[in-house]
């Protein structure tokens, strides 16, 4: 089968991780597989194509040759020919629903990663072109759920597939030392959707209450600047350390403590899928997929969103917590997330699809 995945863009992130998953399991499986970026890749692109995997990709942020950027774009695809074109993320899915009668593309997927992929206007071109693919996805089902809900998708044309994530083997159990300091570790972009301030102002919190503890938060973004900012004004410098992009990621969740995302906005993040098969308990708020992967109580704790005073509680929670509760909750949200969302069953499921609509 041919199979071509369409993105916004290859660089760090976690749409961008999980497509790049999906490409190189398909290569895997014995499909030819390309992978199409609409502005020039900043990351995994020379790893892909060590792995023999096609990458094409054009710069539609280039104003000036749009023209000749959407040609080769369709020359691209009218020559491949695949059996299925599977977009993701806002601009690729609205891009190749345009596309579509141009290509004449066979079988189209559009693939949402997150609950709210922009303001009103983005909503609007959704539902003018939603009557456009074949079949229309989130990665989570409270996601899914809202977008009926505003009638951005058909409800008959649509369903909830999670992210896929490889398995880890432990080498050792996480023990809690009582010589090094707590530490929590947050992961992403820092952009408006993580709500960094919210995790800010809850660290303040604990800190005001006297716990010793520390905040690492690896990731980079367009507002940096002013999340360093609030930590310094807040007297947090001390406690609280943006890390700046990391290929340590694992290295980190090996030696930190707990995992804490404080988003406003999110899908079925692909970062706190691999702190759970870290085994690392977690503290989330409950947004988009959140509550999916974690239940309260039981793998970690779910709070509100924009409410640092509950994220505060329940990070205190953590720090008042045994070893052994915390290696138990950690345990279970391990076991619950390798078994429903191990990368081999998410790409059955795609191939499935892919093969029952596409007709091959």
């Amino acid at each position: 089968m041919k199979i071509a995945l369409v993105i916004t863009g290859l660089d760090f992130g976690g749409a961008e991780a999980q497509v790049v998953r999906m490409a190189i399991e398909y290569k895997r499986r014995g499909h030819f597989v390309t992978v199409i970026s609409l502005t020039p890749p900043k990351q995994y692109a020379e790893h892909l194509k060590s792995l023999e995997i096609d990458v094409f990709s054009i710069n539609l942020g280039n104003l000036t040759c749009v023209y000749r950027e959407v040609l080769s774009y369709i020359l691209y695809v009218r020559r491949l020919s695949p059996d299925v074109v599977h977009a993701h993320m806002f601009h690729a899915n609205v891009f190749t629903r345009l596309m579509r009668p141009i290509c004449d593309t066979h079988f189209l997927i559009s693939t949402a990663h997150s609950t709210r992929e922009g303001g009103r206007l983005r909503e609007l071109v959704y539902t003018l072109t939603k009557n456009i693919p074949d079949l229309t996805t989130n990665v989570s089902r409270k996601s899914l759920e809202l977008y009926e809900q505003k009638k951005l998708i058909l409800k008959s044309k649509s369903r909830s597939i999670p992210n896929g994530i490889y398995s880890r083997l432990l080498s050792k159990r996480r023990v809690r030392s009582e010589q090094n300091i707590f530490t929590f570790l947050a992961v992403g972009r820092i952009v408006w959707d993580k709500d960094y301030p919210n995790l800010i102002w809850a660290a303040k919190l604990l800190s005001i209450q006297g716990y010793d503890f520390r905040v690492l938060i690896a990731g980079d973004g367009e507002l940096r600047q002013e999340v360093d900012e609030l930590i310094n004004n807040l007297g947090l410098g001390e406690r609280v350390v943006t890390l700046g992009l990391t290929r340590e990621v694992y290295k980190l969740m090996d030696e930190s403590n707990v995992f804490v995302m404080s988003s406003q906005n999110e899908g079925l993040p692909m970062a706190l899928l691999e702190a759970a098969t870290s085994a690392m308990p977690c503290v989330v708020t409950d947004v988009g997929g959140n509550s999916e992967i974690v239940r309260n109580g039981i793998d970690g704790f779910v709070v509100p969103p924009h409410n640092p005073f509950a994220l505060a509680y329940y990070m205190s929670s953590f720090i008042r917590m045994n070893s052994d509760e915390m290696f138990d909750m950690g345990n279970r949200l391990k076991n619950r997330v390798d078994t429903l969302y191990g990368i081999d069953a998410i790409i059955d499921i795609w191939l499935q699809v892919y093969e029952s609509r596409s007709g091959r």
